[in-house]
């Protein structure tokens, strides 16, 4: 005869305990007995490969999962339906692994797709512009950006009127406001020579043994104006040839010529 009198659980076994009788009721020992095999309410654990957050560049990059483990072999089933590299935003991909007795482990990854690339802004026309010195005025070609936004242009600093290099600035800010920049050069120079007018004729005639006397020029700049005449025979029938030049700050050489005969 036996009567159950214990009963305790420790790790995953269940022990009995009770008094055992003879048959004149007389307690004769006691007697243990367990049973192995209680359920299992441990879900698996779902560990991620690689980082719990990745990064997409919008509009560029695909999302490929890196997978995930469970600590029990179990099958790790992975959502990443909703993860969309063409729209900037914050998604969540979603693992689960289920074991044998229908425990259902989870772990999450965060996928944010971003935009960290400026915008790339392409000049119209040449990089480096020339303008004539005092002659010119300086219109801006402008500018593209190859994701539609507006290229702002400064070209504040640009003189025609005073010799010397320019920079004229380009910018675009995207919806992410990753900045874009250009620069375009341009230099104001002076290639025109200076231009030299003769006083009196072009071709002069003179009496032999007389005294030659220039009759000079002027200049259409600051330049002074060198006359060279020092061929003119006087005492000696023949033509001459009287030169003028003149040499402005950019070192642009005008000339002319006087005949004299």
């Amino acid at each position: 005869k036996f009567s159950q009198s214990l009963a305790l659980s420790k790790n995953g076994r269940v022990f009995v305990g009770g008094s055992r009788y003879d048959s004149s009721t007389n307690q004769n020992g006691y007697i243990q007995v367990y049973r192995a095999g209680c359920a299992d309410t441990t879900p698996p654990v779902v560990t991620l490969t690689g980082n719990n957050t990745v990064f997409l560049e919008h509009n560029i990059d695909t999302y490929t999962d890196l997978g995930a483990t469970a600590d029990g072999g179990e099958i790790v089933v992975v959502d990443s339906a909703n993860v969309d590299a063409n729209t900037l935003g914050t998604y969540t991909v979603y693992y689960s692994a289920t074991d044998s007795s229908n425990n259902i482990g989870s772990a999450t990854r965060t996928v944010i797709t971003r935009d960290t690339n400026a915008p790339i802004i392409t000049l119209t026309g040449n990089n480096t512009v020339f303008l004539e010195h005092n002659i010119d005025t300086y219109t801006d070609l402008g500018a593209t950006v190859d994701t539609g936004e507006t290229v702002v242009v400064d070209s504040a600093n640009v003189d025609s009127n005073t010799l010397g290099t320019y920079t004229v600035y380009y910018t675009a800010t995207d919806i992410s406001n990753n900045e874009g920049s250009n620069t375009r050069t341009v230099i104001t120079r002076d290639t025109i020579a200076p231009f030299i007018t003769l006083s009196g004729d072009a071709n002069l005639t003179i009496n032999q043994d007389s005294t030659y006397t220039d009759l000079g020029a002027t200049v259409d700049s600051a330049a002074a104006v060198v006359i060279d005449s020092a061929n003119v025979n006087t005492n000696v029938l023949g033509a001459y040839t009287v030169y003028y030049t003149a040499t402005d700050s950019s070192n642009n050489i005008g000339s002319n010529t006087r005949n004299v005969v």
